[in-house]
Formats: structure tokens, sequence, C-alpha cells
């Protein structure tokens, strides 16, 4: 059975997954543990500590990312070899000098430069632990590869980029063609042609709208290109658009759940492109398709 050398203590305010961590460190550290031991399963060790499968499990995934352990398929936790840190070279206090002291630069707290690496700020088990993994199992590494990079690695860049990146969430690329074709739809819309075009509309809409101001018909208020029709039911507005394309009408029937129950409609977009006589059309067979 294993045991710790060191008790859990649910008092205190440190969590027990990391306490168990903290204690099962310290014995691989100093040999109690010795590389090579398999370590018990989660739920045997939970049971052992009266704790949750949890907390060990935690535990066990800190262990294993920081290198004292290796988790083998099917065969559980090992103990790996302690790779020692190196210490912090001890610091040499400047020598004392009669001359006046400079003006202080301000503290540098993060160090940028390409002068070296901070020993206390570097994860040297961390990087021992995966300089070895992708040496063992990837000795391509140590060659020249590619000048662009490793192909692999750009390719996983690629795919997180495409699949976390903000600007790309729930988007997709938009083709070239369609991207010129809006350079030009905006090139209209800020002209003097697209004063006269968006004229013509609110021309045709009002003409539109007061066309089918009838008794049989009725139009929700709307003042953009797209007019409501409301025919209530479902049947009866699949049967007017239906009678409506026959006599040369494009109309879409707009039935529930789209729309709440009983207010099926056809919807009519209308478009600069139209004419009078279009609209005038529209409006012929309409009330043709309503009596």
């Amino acid at each position: 059975m294993f045991h710790l050398t060191t008790a859990l203590d649910a008092a205190s305010g440190v969590p027990l997954y990391e306490q168990l961590y903290e204690s099962l460190a310290a014995e691989m550290r100093s040999g109690a543990i010795p590389a090579g031991t398999r370590m018990p399963g989660k739920r045997r060790l939970a049971a052992e500590l009266s704790v949750s499968v949890n907390t060990v499990d935690a535990a066990y995934q800190i262990l294993a990312t920081e290198g004292y352990m290796e988790p083998r398929e099917r065969s559980g936790f090992y103990v790996q070899e302690y790779l020692a840190l190196p210490t912090r070279p001890e610091e040499v206090p400047p020598p004392v000098s009669a001359a006046p002291p400079e003006a202080a630069e301000p503290p540098v707290r993060f160090d940028l430069s390409t002068r070296g690496v901070d020993p206390g700020l570097f994860p040297f088990r961390t990087w021992a632990r995966l300089q070895k993994e992708l040496l063992y199992s990837s000795p391509q590494l140590l060659t020249h590869g590619d000048a662009q990079g490793d192909v692999e690695l750009r390719q996983a860049l690629a795919d997180y980029l495409l699949q976390f990146a903000r600007h790309l969430i729930y988007s997709t690329s938009m083709p070239p063609a369609q991207a010129q074709a809006l350079r030009a739809a905006l090139a209209v819309i800020r002209s003097r042609e697209g004063d006269e075009r968006r004229e013509k509309l609110a021309m045709l809409i009002q003409r539109f709208r007061a066309g089918v101001n009838t008794t049989d018909l009725t139009l929700a208020h709307s003042d953009s290109a797209i007019q409501p029709l409301i025919v209530g039911d479902n049947h009866k507005a699949l049967q007017l658009a239906q009678t409506l394309r026959q006599q040369g009408c494009w109309v879409t029937a707009i039935r529930p759940p789209t729309v709440p129950t009983g207010t099926a409609r056809l919807r009519l977009t209308l478009t600069q492109a139209h004419e009078v006589q279009d609209i005038d059309r529209l409006l012929e067979v309409l009330h043709g398709a309503g009596q």
C-alpha cells in the first residue's frame, strides 16, 4: 500500500489537491519515491487518503505536466527521474564608489532583451521534460528543416487561428469576386447615382402601398423595400403565391414558425430595378388573385 509521509489537512486554506501535489513532489525530489516507481491508481490512493478521485486526478495531472510523472497507456503513472533545477546565481553587490551616484534608471520588470533569460522565471523543469521527449521521439528536429518553419507546426497554427481567432469564428472567407462586387456596390451607394436609385425605390414603395390600400388586402407597416402582405391562413398564402407565380410574379410565402401563428404572409421585395409598369402589373395580379 502507498503511504504519504505528510498528512493532508482538510481544514487548511490550501486545496487538498495542491497539498497532495506538493507532498508527492517533495518525496520524488528527495528520492523517497524513486524513479521508475509505478504510482497507485487514483481510486486506490483516494480511498486510502479519504479524498475524492478528482483530488487525486488533479494532483497527478500537475505532476505529469511538470515532469515528475509519466502517464503510460493502460499502465498508469510512473515516476520519472528528477531533474534538479539550476540555482539562481548569487547577486554580487556593486562596488562602493565615492563618486556621486548618477540618476537611477527605472527598474526593469520584464527583460525582453536578447541578453539572456532570467533563471528565476524560466521553467527549467518543463523545458527539460519537453526537450527529452522531443529529442527521443523526433530526432529530425536536430537537422535543418524548412526555411519557413516546420510544416506541421505551421498547419497547427493555421488550424488554431481558423478555429479560435475572433474575426474568423462563425465566418466564412469571402470569394474575391464577391469582395470586388461589394466594393463596386459601395462606390455606387456613395455616388449621385446611388441617390437617384434610392429616390426611385422610395417612389415605387409609395406607389405600391397606395395601390394595395384596399379592404381585401392587408399590408403590414414597412417603409423598407420588403413589403409584408398579411394573408393569415397558411394554405391560402401558399395558394396565393402560386397564383401570382403563374401570372409571372415571383413572390415568397412566409409561414409559421418563421412568423407568428395566424400571420402567414407574402413577402414582396421591391428594388430600383423595377419600373412603374412592373408595380402596376403586380397590383393588378394581386387584386385579381384576391377576388
